[in-house]
């Protein structure tokens, strides 16, 4: 398969996964949802500035679906504040 990219290219775009973790009613924010995005690079999870605020769980799904992103459900290991992770 011939993408036109070249292999460094490839390795640049791919050596960082973005993530949206929405978490409920979290300490710093105890009136609303919030979406936090972290960068994954090297296996390193590192927060970034961006989040999203929202009284209303729906509009934050709302807004990662019209991103095109995929919802992953929490495990049970995740803080009690986790509700799912959007990539």
């Amino acid at each position: 398969m011939h993408t036109g990219a070249s292999d460094q290219q490839l390795t640049r775009l791919s050596s960082s996964l973005y993530l949206w973790t929405i978490y409920d009613h979290p300490l710093d924010a105890p009136d609303s949802y919030v979406a936090r995005l972290f960068k994954v690079k090297h296996g390193e999870l590192t927060a970034t500035e961006h989040i999203l605020k929202s009284p209303v769980l729906e509009t934050i799904r709302s807004s990662m679906r019209d991103l095109g992103l995929v919802c992953l459900e929490r495990s049970e290991d995740d803080d009690e504040h986790i509700v799912e992770t959007w990539i």
